[in-house]
């Protein structure tokens, strides 16, 4: 029990930390006009997860990165079934529509011959 609020603990603050630091450079970017500072704020964020999931499990960077990975898969696993039983986040729900469309569409255009 003390692992999975561990890990709900690490899951949850590093979405607060990485949402705050791609809010702020989001506007910064606006602000200057510059897009690329939107993107190094991402990246940031991304090595702010990292971090998080570091600290918290005591790992190395690419430890930290494999956890980063199954609690990316078991999220996309959540909400497929969310998504199947009719229950829907509304921004989840836009993600896996576009999500849904995409694999249709590969799935149509691909031909065996």
């Amino acid at each position: 029990m003390y692992l999975f609020s561990k890990a709900l603990g690490a899951n949850l603050f590093s979405g607060i930390i990485a949402s705050i630091i791609v809010i702020i450079s989001f506007y910064i970017s606006k602000m200057y006009g510059v897009s690329l500072l939107y993107i190094v704020g991402m990246v940031i964020a991304f090595i702010a997860i990292l971090g998080v999931y570091k600290s918290v499990f005591n790992v190395g960077w690419g430890a930290a990165f494999g956890i980063l990975v199954v609690a990316a898969i078991i999220i996309i696993i959540f909400v497929l079934i969310l998504f199947i039983f009719g229950i829907s986040i509304p921004y989840l729900q836009t993600f896996m529509s576009s999500l849904y469309s995409f694999f249709n569409s590969t799935l149509h255009n691909f031909s065996f011959g």
